[in-house]
């Protein structure tokens, strides 16, 4: 059967159409092909979390599975912002506020979400929970004392009787030093310069 010559055009046009489709979509995968080939290497190579691990329930998990409002500063964290003890944490934690006694230079007042206690008093329980590797540290006097080789600060804010039991009510504190390696010895020096004279070792 023969067409006329709209028909032919018709068809010429449809058969150019179905042609220019295939060779744009060809086009269109070999562009995506360049594409993907040169960002997986970047997205391989990009920066990933690192798992923090916490002990702050009494086991070994990784933050991000532990459902407790928790802080965490790992040994990089601590070098490089300058914490050696408690009172180097003073607004470095959202809802911890940490001051001297007056009377007591070396008694801090800890307060976690408005809840701590005053008074320096040997006799008082304190409402915010202080460890040391496990081991609970009854009052504050004392707790503005420099730590050596501290490993890891957990704060946990808010009531912790569950977990710690009685006095932490405000939440709880943990300090956790490093473990001792008996293969290999290393030190730390610590040592500031400035004008004026100014030089500490």
């Amino acid at each position: 059967m023969l067409l006329d010559h709209s028909s032919q055009w018709a068809a010429l046009y449809c058969v150019i159409l179905r042609f220019s489709e295939i060779k744009t979509m060809s086009i269109i995968r070999s562009v995506l092909i360049a594409v993907v080939s040169l960002v997986a290497p970047m997205v391989a190579a990009a920066p990933q979390l690192e798992e923090v691990i916490v002990t702050a329930q009494k086991k070994s998990e990784s933050l991000q599975d532990t459902p407790i409002s928790l802080a965490v500063f790992g040994s990089e964290d601590l070098e490089a912002q300058g914490i050696s003890g408690l009172d180097d944490m003073l607004s470095k934690v959202p809802n911890l506020s940490i001051d001297r006694h007056p009377t007591s230079g070396m008694t801090l007042r800890l307060y976690i979400r408005g809840i701590g206690t005053n008074d320096s008093s040997i006799t008082l329980d304190p409402a915010v929970g202080v460890y040391q590797n496990g081991v609970y540290i009854s009052r504050a006097t004392g707790l503005a004392m420099d730590l050596a080789d501290l490993e890891r600060i957990e704060v946990l804010r808010g009531p912790q009787g569950t977990l710690y039991g009685r006095n932490s009510t405000g939440g709880t504190i943990n300090l956790i030093t490093q473990k001792p390696a008996m293969d290999e010895r290393f030190a730390y020096i610590k040592a500031t310069a400035g004008n004026r004279q100014l030089g500490t070792v």
